[in-house]
C-alpha cells in the first residue's frame, strides 16, 4: 500500500510495497506512483488519479501493468480512493496493489487452449469462427473486402496412425502445420479443428484466382516428402473452397459449404481442390445417405464380387480372373466402385470389403477348377493398405486357402503403389510372409505412382500390371509404346511376368503380344460380370476348346 500526495508524489509506502517492486522506501519516496505504471497504460492511470485531484471522482478500481526496479511487469490490481481533510477537501490518495500476475498468467493459458490447438498452437475452430464472422461483417458492410475458406482434409491420414502410431502421427501433424504457416499470410487466419482437418480464412482477396492459387501451393508443398521416424511420408490434401457471397450469412454455413467442396474434391481422387456450387449440396446429401446404408450394406452382405477373365497372350486362352466387388443396391442397383469405395475408405472399413471378396472369390474358383478341370486357373483379389497394416491378413489367407484347398500359388494379390509408400517396412515384412507360403504378388496400376522402379528390387513382385493410360495411347503414341517395350524388358530380366490391363481392340492385343508382354486383360476380351455370366463363359470356351 502506498499514500500518494494530490499531485501523485508518493508520500509513504509499506514494506510489502518496497519488496513487490524492490525499490527501498527511501527511493519510493523520490517517486511519482505514475512512474511505476508501465508507458503504454500511464495514460489511461494519470487521467483517473487527476480526475480524484480535481475532485470529479473519489475512487477507482483497475487493472494496470506495473514495471519494478528491475524492469520486470507485474498485473497488479489496483483499489485508489482519496482521503478527506477536517474540512472534506482532498488531503491525499491510497492506493493498494495486489499482484495478479500469477492469476493473469493462468487466464492466459486458459484462453490459449480456448481459441489455440494444443498440438500445432494454430488457432481453432472456435477462433477461426470469431474472426470468420468479423470478415462476414466486413463483406456485408463493403464488398470490396472479399474473403475465401479453405477447408482441408489430409488423404489417407488414418494409415500413417495406424503403421507409425499415434505420436508420430501427431509429429507429422506439426510438420504439416508449419508447412501450412509458410504458404499463408500475416493477415490469414490457419487453423486445425481436429484429427487431419485445417481451416484457412483468406481475408482482403481480389477473387477466387487467389484462392484456388493458394490451394494449388498447398498441394504443392504437402507433396514433398516428410520425414517422420526415419521413414519417408508421402502425403496430399483435399481442398474445398467458398468464396464470400450474399447468399451466406453465418459462419456455421461458410464451413458447411467448404466441407462438402472438399469432399467433392476428395471424390476426384487424392490431391484435389474444388470451389462450392450449389450442386454439392445434393451431392453431399447423396453421399450421406450412401453412408448411411452403407452400415445396411455390411449387415446384410450386399456386395457382391464381379470377375473379369485375363488371358495368357501365347495360347489366347483363360488362365484366370480378377475378383472386382460392386455393389448390389436394393434400390439404386448394381453400383461400380467409382460410387461408394471412396466413402468406404473414409469410414475404414475397406479391409472388410476385401476379406469379404478374398472367400468369395476363392471359394469361387475352386469351384470353377473343379468344374471344368482347369487346376492352373488363377484368382487374383485387390488388397487395401488397412488389409496390409496389420500381420492377421497373413493367417486369414492361410486360413482360407487351406479351407477351399486352393493351391497358394493360384491365388494374385493386386496392389497399388500407394500401398507400398505408407509404412513400407511392415509392408515388406507381411510380403514377404505371404510370399513363403505361395501366394503371388501383383504391383497394378504400375507406371502412374512415384518411384515404380524402386520397388521392384525392393518388395517380392511377381507381376506388374501395366495401367490402361499406356495401353490406351500405344497405337498412337511413340513414347508409350516404347514405355511399355522398357517395362517387358526390364520386368523379363527381373523375372516378373507382365499384365497389360485395359485392352479394348485386337490392335493393342497383336502389338503387345509383339512387345511380349505375358497377359491382357480389358473389354476387348470381356467386361466384369457376374459369377454366373462368367460360368456360362467357362462353359462356352470349354465347349469350344479354348481352354486345355
Amino acid at each position: 500500500m502506498a499514500i500518494v500526495s494530490m499531485d501523485g508524489k508518493i508520500i509513504q509506502a509499506n514494506s510489502n510495497m518496497c519488496k513487490t517492486f524492490g525499490y527501498s522506501s527511501a527511493e519510493l519516496h523520490q517517486l511519482m506512483f505514475e512512474q511505476l505504471v508501465h508507458p503504454n497504460e500511464r495514460h489511461l492511470s494519470s487521467s483517473k488519479l487527476a480526475a480524484i485531484a480535481a475532485g470529479t471522482s473519489t475512487s477507482y478500481q483497475a487493472e494496470r501493468i506495473l514495471q519494478c526496479k528491475d524492469q520486470t511487469l507485474l498485473w497488479c490490481d489496483i483499489s485508489v480512493f482519496v482521503q478527506h481533510d477536517q474540512h472534506q477537501k482532498p488531503d491525499y490518495i491510497f492506493i493498494q496493489c495486489m499482484d495478479i500476475t500469477k492469476r493473469k498468467q493462468a487466464e492466459k493459458k486458459l484462453n490459449r487452449l480456448a481459441f489455440h490447438d494444443p498440438l500445432t498452437s494454430l488457432a481453432n475452430r472456435t477462433l477461426l469462427l470469431k474472426f470468420l464472422d468479423q470478415a462476414i461483417h466486413r463483406y456485408q458492410r463493403n464488398h470490396d473486402h472479399k474473403f475465401a475458406v479453405l477447408f482441408l482434409d489430409l488423404d489417407g491420414f488414418k494409415l500413417v496412425n495406424d503403421s507409425l502410431g499415434h505420436l508420430e502421427g501427431d509429429n507429422l501433424l506439426v510438420a504439416i502445420a508449419q508447412r501450412l504457416q509458410q504458404e499463408t499470410r500475416g493477415s490469414d487466419t490457419l487453423a486445425r479443428f481436429g484429427g487431419d482437418e485445417f481451416c484457412i480464412l483468406l481475408n482482403d482477396i481480389s477473387g477466387q484466382d487467389q484462392a484456388i492459387e493458394l490451394a494449388k501451393r498447398i498441394n504443392k508443398a504437402l507433396n514433398l516428402p516428410f520425414i517422420i521416424a526415419n521413414e519417408v511420408i508421402n502425403t496430399t490434401t483435399s481442398i474445398g473452397i467458398v468464396i464470400a457471397s450474399d447468399k451466406l450469412a453465418k459462419a456455421q454455413d461458410y464451413l458447411r459449404d467448404a466441407d462438402s467442396a472438399m469432399y467433392h474434391a476428395k471424390h476426384q481422387g487424392r490431391g484435389r481442390y474444388a470451389i462450392f456450387d450449389a450442386s454439392m449440396h445434393m451431392q453431399a446429401k447423396h453421399q450421406l445417405r450412401l453412408r448411411n446404408e452403407l452400415s445396411r450394406a455390411f449387415e446384410q452382405q450386399q456386395f457382391v464380387p464381379f470377375y473379369q477373365p485375363i488371358i495368357c497372350i501365347d495360347t489366347g486362352q483363360i488362365c484366370g480372373f480378377e475378383s472386382l466387388v460392386r455393389w448390389q443396391h436394393p434400390e439404386r442397383g448394381l453400383l461400380s466402385p467409382l460410387q461408394f469405395l471412396s466413402i468406404v475408405e473414409e469410414i475404414h472399413r475397406i479391409a472388410e470389403i476385401d476379406y469379404y471378396m478374398l472367400d468369395l472369390a476363392i471359394a469361387q474358383v475352386v469351384r470353377w477348377r473343379k468344374q471344368f478341370g482347369l487346376d492352373e486357373l488363377t484368382i487374383s483379389c485387390n488388397c487395401s493398405s488397412e488389409m496390409l497394416s496389420s500381420y492377421k491378413v497373413i493367417e486369414r489367407i492361410n486360413n482360407l486357402l487351406t479351407e477351399y484347398q486352393l493351391p497358394a500359388h493360384c491365388l494374385n494379390l493386386e496392389l497399388t503403389e500407394s500401398v507400398l509408400i505408407n509404412d513400407p517396412e511392415t509392408t515388406l515384412s507381411i510380403l514377404e510372409q505371404l510370399q513363403q507360403l505361395g501366394v503371388n504378388i501383383h504391383l497394378d496400376d504400375f507406371g502412374t505412382g512415384y518411384s515404380s522402379l524402386s520397388y521392384l528390387h525392393r518388395f517380392p513382385i511377381h507381376n506388374i500390371k501395366i495401367d490402361r493410360s499406356f495401353v490406351s495411347r500405344i497405337l498412337d503414341s511413340n513414347k508409350d509404346h516404347a514405355i511399355v517395350e522398357s517395362i517387358v524388358l526390364l520386368a523379363n530380366r527381373l523375372g516378373i511376368t507382365i499384365t497389360a490391363e485395359g485392352v479394348e481392340s485386337h490392335q493393342q492385343y497383336l502389338i503387345l503380344k509383339q512387345i511380349g508382354v505375358t497377359k491382357t486383360q480389358g473389354y476387348y476380351h470381356g467386361k466384369p460380370v457376374d459369377a454366373q455370366a462368367t460360368f456360362l463363359l467357362l462353359e462356352q470356351a470349354s465347349a469350344t476348346m479354348e481352354l486345355d
